[in-house]
């Protein structure tokens, strides 16, 4: 016999004692299962964690998995900044017979870009993701998936945004150079405008078998895809209701999906393969998968998510010219209208002028409703004008009861993700 110490590492969604115990337990069984040892073989294990995981111990987990005769300790790292986080390492000295010195580390999740050169990601791996931008939302995902074993591979034009989501622990950043086989499932985290540009190049360079995206608008971009001739029935629309009026992989986050939806559109030259593929990748993202139409999609983000966002920029822009003694009193309400107007004007311009069409019917709507409680508010500041109260109270009632069917409706999307 002889000894050798093996390494591992695994990233955990978050701090909590349950969170520890579950990655802990499953980092101790892959390194057990994919060296073929048995507790007796173990002499001690190290495990140590991030400084920003302190809710358990890994050994209490280890202790769990009937190592409770093998020395284990405890330690806390250094606080490097920028390194990534929430991570679980252990490093284990072990018995082998001579005849079989070799051992294999264990990398799992986002902590794969601890050491890629040694992690054995893929042989293990629950599926396989490239994701092509490494924004917020290119890099949440890649959080999200790596945080549930999948094997996930960073494209960016530019590679510092890149190695900035891998070092955050969203996967592997592939700096000139291919993946080495297809993925599962491509998504194309680009502006609409990109969209059918990207899709081609992906195909072309048959990075996956199925792909996705991430647009708020869906029938502009994917027609333009059509027609640059792009094979559509390995395509699936996507749009995960989700975000942050922050941007980059700095602020992305692995929970920015959990529990909300991702809608998808196929059709009927959508490859069943393809649908099953990018539903596996949504859900191991966390989010709920609804399918909609591509129009009915445009139509319904237009009213839930688009023009309120045009409100809110222009209750926002109200406050610009505005006194600083008047700023001073503003409370939460205020802060809530206006919170999305915080967002990047381009990209919102870009989504905006994408939706066009539908955008402006809900504006205009909503510009009436306006106009006529302006008017309302005029008549009741002169006497004995008669309908002008009840006016003002019918649009207060209906957004009162509009609110409240949203609500019954099992509203997920903005409402969940406001702190996100």
């Amino acid at each position: 016999m002889m000894v050798r110490a093996i390494r591992g590492a695994v990233q955990a969604p978050r701090n909590s004692a349950e969170s520890i115990r579950s990655v802990t337990r499953e980092l101790v069984a892959e390194v057990m299962e994919r060296n073929g040892l048995e507790p007796a073989q173990l002499i001690s294990v190290l495990f140590t964690t991030s400084p920003d995981l302190n809710a358990g111990f890994p050994a209490a987990a280890a202790r769990e998995l009937g190592l409770d005769r093998v020395p284990l300790m405890c330690a806390s790292e250094i606080d490097v900044p920028d390194a990534v986080p929430r991570v679980v390492r252990l490093l284990a000295h072990v018995q082998v017979p001579a005849s079989r010195p070799e051992v294999t580390h264990v990398y799992l999740g986002g902590a794969a870009a601890l050491r890629p050169d040694l992690a054995d990601g893929r042989p293990g791996a629950k599926g396989t993701a490239v994701i092509v931008g490494s924004g917020l939302m290119g890099t949440s995902l890649g959080l999200a998936l790596t945080a549930k074993g999948w094997w996930v591979s960073l494209i960016d034009r530019d590679p510092v945004v890149a190695l900035t989501a891998e070092r955050r622990g969203a996967g592997h950043a592939l700096i000139a150079r291919e993946p080495d086989e297809p993925a599962d499932v491509v998504v194309l985290a680009v502006p609409p405008r990109e969209l059918g540009a990207s899709l081609a190049d992906a195909q072309k360079r048959r990075l996956g078998r199925a792909y996705t995206d991430v647009c708020s608008v869906k029938e502009g971009p994917t027609a333009d895809a059509a027609e640059l001739g792009c094979d559509m029935s390995t395509f699936v629309a996507g749009h995960p209701l989700a975000g942050r009026e922050k941007s980059g992989p700095q602020a992305a986050r692995a929970d920015l999906f959990a529990g909300l939806p991702w809608v998808l559109c196929p059709d009927t030259g959508t490859a069943p393969e393809a649908l099953t593929a990018v539903l596996a990748l949504v859900r191991a993202s966390g989010a709920e998968p609804v399918r909609l139409g591509r129009a009915d999609h445009d139509r319904a983000t237009a009213l839930v998510s688009h023009a309120p966002h045009v409100v809110s920029a222009a209750m926002a822009a109200r406050l610009r010219p505005a006194e600083d003694e008047a700023l001073r009193l503003a409370g939460r309400g205020v802060a809530d209208v206006t919170r999305k107007a915080a967002a990047a004007p381009g990209l919102w311009t870009e989504i905006l002028v994408g939706n066009a069409l539908p955008v402006a019917v809900v504006l205009e709507d909503v510009a009436a409703d306006l106009t006529r409680t302006a008017a309302a508010l005029r008549a009741s500041a002169r006497e004995g004008t008669p309908g002008a109260e009840r006016e003002i109270h019918d649009l207060l009632r209906h957004g009162q009861e509009g609110r409240a069917r949203m609500m019954a409706a099992g509203a997920l999307g903005d409402l969940a993700g406001e702190e996100r």
